[in-house]
């Protein structure tokens, strides 16, 4: 057992290395070894770590710390992160499909053209950049507040309780996606059935909404 909490210490400490092939050679290892797969790593961190299109398909990293990593075009298919930090991480093109997303928090991220999916419950994207992400399964009680989802596809999505505050739909899709009264809109007010949704997606509907808070990515100025 001391035998393996050093490899991991050692490894973890090289992971988080500012230098990309010392991060990769030390992932390699925790691959190789199982580390990745069997649980042991729980509660680490890779902060910072710099891990861009790595292969981390059908791992199980609940609650690690992956803050300020580059991890574009990474592979987290089918994988156990719940309760995952990516806070302000570098995620263009990420890969999340059928992966356990649970109390994950992804605030302040780059998300763009990210594939995500598929347990997405209590979930924070707060600031979030999400253009273009392919958004898809179970998203109740999760925060996207403050995101920008310009040009996201969130069709047939579970919405209850999901918080959009101050959020910009532009262009955004929300085809077949659930939501109910206590799901909460771009402009702070509750769904509802009289809800018209174009309002906050198209651009061209006379009522398009914009915010007038500057720190929301839907802000325009007067």
């Amino acid at each position: 057992m001391d035998n393996k909490l050093e490899l991991i210490t050692a490894l973890l400490e090289r992971i988080r290395s500012s230098d990309e092939h010392i991060s990769s050679r030390a992932f390699y290892e925790l691959d190789k070894t199982g580390l990745l797969q069997d649980g042991s790593l729980r509660g680490s961190s890779f902060k910072g770590a710099i891990l861009s299109l790595q292969s981390f398909h059908r791992v199980n990293l609940r609650e690690i710390d992956f803050s300020e990593s580059e991890l574009w075009e990474a592979d987290f298919r089918f994988s156990n992160l719940m309760g995952c930090l990516f806070c302000k991480a570098q995620m263009r093109a990420v890969v999340f499909e059928e992966s356990i997303l649970e109390y994950a928090m992804f605030d302040d991220s780059d998300l763009r053209y990210a594939r995500i999916g598929n347990d997405l419950r209590f979930t924070s994207f707060a600031r979030a950049n999400l253009e273009h992400a392919l958004i898809d399964g179970d998203l109740r009680n999760s925060s996207m507040r403050y995101a920008n989802l310009q040009n996201a596809s969130i069709d047939d999505c579970n919405l209850c309780g999901a918080n959009f505050h101050n959020a910009n739909l532009r262009d955004a899709t929300l085809s077949g996606s659930a939501f109910d009264r206590t799901t909460i809109l771009p402009d702070g007010t509750a769904w509802s059935f009289e809800t018209d949704l174009m309002r906050f997606t198209d651009a061209t509907d006379i009522q398009f909404w914009r915010s007038h808070d500057p720190l929301s990515p839907a802000f325009i100025s007067e």
